[in-house]
């Protein structure tokens, strides 16, 4: 399943994923993986692997608001680097 996906967009707004994205953001107290001082709003998959059966820090992790802008600006994220990330 490609993360454009018509099912990966229902999953993104699923209460199911609503909950996964909470206790992930939870687990680092609402703190920003890149930016600590900030709090994190957004949990973003770092690989798609694992959709629906995500663990917390391994396949998501929180991102503020900034920060989850930052790993979706096209240059980084279409990287040859992000390739190396998301084993």
């Amino acid at each position: 399943m490609g993360w454009h996906s018509v099912e990966y967009t229902e999953y993104i707004k699923s209460p199911e994923w609503k909950e996964k994205s909470r206790r992930c953001r939870q687990l680092t107290q609402n703190r920003c993986c890149l930016f600590p001082w900030r709090r994190s709003r957004y949990c973003h998959h770092m690989n798609y692997s694992h959709l629906k059966n995500e663990i917390p820090i391994r396949d998501t992790v929180g991102l503020s608001i900034t920060a989850h802008q930052i790993v979706h600006l096209e240059f980084l994220w279409k990287s040859p680097l992000r390739k190396a990330v998301n084993v």
